[in-house]
């Protein structure tokens, strides 16, 4: 199936360059606008936007470990009705068993490790694998109109 609206953005794993997501979000939904149907947008957007910033912030940091010369890529795609969101890296990967995150786990005082709980309670499904070199996040979000 095609998507009705895809959109790809390579980056550097630069932490400065984050508050961008959130103009991406803005943009990518509002030019969707009119095939969401009677939906909360602004709700809608600040998940996406919480959603890929950490997931994009985990790619920089763990993944590239920092290191700006390698990229970060991000794709939207909107299909009828959902949205489905990749963040790429070159990095070493995570253990999956992470994706299954209990906040229950995570020490009081630990300073990182609730950005994938989050990004699961934001999300319909989240996914991650590696392909063609690079490892792949995926998530994807069901858009139901009210």
């Amino acid at each position: 199936m095609k998507p009705s609206l895809k959109l790809e953005l390579t980056m550097p794993s630069n932490i400065k360059l984050l508050p961008l997501i959130g103009n991406l979000v803005e943009t990518f939904i509002s030019n969707v606008r009119d095939e969401f149907g009677n939906i909360d947008l602004d709700d809608l957007a600040f998940k996406i936007d919480l959603a890929l910033t950490e997931a994009t912030a985990n790619a920089m940091k763990h993944g590239n470990k920092g290191k700006e010369d390698l990229p970060v890529k991000i794709k939207m795609e909107f299909f009828n009705d959902e949205l489905q969101i990749d963040v790429s890296d070159c990095g070493e990967g995570f253990r999956s068993e992470k994706l299954h995150v209990d906040i229950e786990d995570i020490p009081e005082n630990q300073d990182s490790g609730r950005g994938l709980y989050i990004i699961k309670q934001l999300m319909d499904e989240v996914t991650y694998s590696y392909e063609n070199g690079q490892y792949r996040f995926q998530m994807t979000k069901k858009i139901r109109s009210t």
